[in-house]
């Protein structure tokens, strides 16, 4: 099930806006102020609305993220000074192997309410072109080059870390995406925000498992008849078999299950 409903991604807004930059040392950290983002609303808009699909945490006891949100919830007038508190926390965790980068945080509004985003993009080194009409000695425009060192790409790998977070009296809902370990975020950023996983991975397996007989029961006269008369063998072999769901890429579980099925299939829809 996806973390915001369609009504909620269509409504989606921005109301504040920031980034620091972060990276494996001190000498790469920078707090910066925040950031209209009106003129590049749509762009930032599409990286927080990919990571609808991740997966379900909750907040532990006295977790200081959830406590820092509910802060600039109560009162924006703090959102600059508690998201140097975040992004502070975030590059003490954030060592090692880990890139350089920039630590992006959002509070929303949608049509169920308020939710904040906190991204993790990494610098990619890209090569801008552009071509001089004056310069070219046959005529033709020659072309120029330029190196961009920091950049928001829309590559979906550049963002590699992500949670989305909704805080409500009747429970928090949290949403984690980590690219890089699509199975299980990086310890690091789970210490980061202080979350632990909703389900276990026996009782995400049952869940996976149960809704792909549904969806197939559903869809079973457009499935192959012979994946369909050993379902309960193959959902089971896949399940074994270090097979894997990754909400961003639904085909690669039920390829396993059923063999290749069409781009426009509603089986993968579903």
């Amino acid at each position: 099930m996806a973390f915001l409903t369609e009504q909620e991604l269509e409504s989606l807004r921005i109301d504040q806006s920031v980034f620091h930059i972060v990276g494996p040392g001190e000498e790469h950290f920078q707090l910066l102020a925040a950031f209209d983002p009106s003129k590049h609303a749509q762009f930032f808009l599409g990286r927080v609305r990919s990571v609808n699909s991740g997966n379900r945490y909750e907040f532990m006891e006295d977790a200081p993220v959830r406590a820092q949100l509910a802060r600039i919830s109560r009162d924006k007038s703090t959102f600059q000074e508690e998201s140097e508190k975040l992004a502070t926390a975030f590059n003490g965790a954030h060592g090692g192997s880990t890139a350089v980068g920039a630590f992006l945080i959002f509070s929303l509004s949608c049509s169920s309410g308020r939710l904040f985003a906190l991204l993790k993009f990494e610098d990619e080194k890209v090569l801008s072109y552009d071509y001089d009409v004056s310069r070219g000695r046959s005529g033709k425009p020659k072309p120029t080059f330029g190196e961009i060192e920091r950049t928001f790409v829309q590559n979906r790998n550049a963002l590699q870390k992500a949670a989305l977070v909704k805080l409500r009296k009747e429970g928090d809902e949290i949403c984690v995406i980590d690219r890089q370990n699509p199975q299980r975020p990086a310890a690091y950023f789970e210490q980061f925000l202080l979350v632990r996983r909703q389900r276990t991975e026996e009782e995400l397996t049952k869940a996976i498992i149960e809704f792909t007989r549904n969806i197939a029961q559903k869809h079973k006269d457009i499935l192959p008849q012979e994946a369909m008369k050993n379902l309960a063998q193959r959902l089971y072999d896949a399940s074994q078999s270090g097979g894997s769901l990754d909400g961003e890429n639904a085909e690669n579980w039920l390829k396993s299950i059923f063999g290749p099925l069409p781009d426009d299939s509603p089986v993968v829809a579903d």
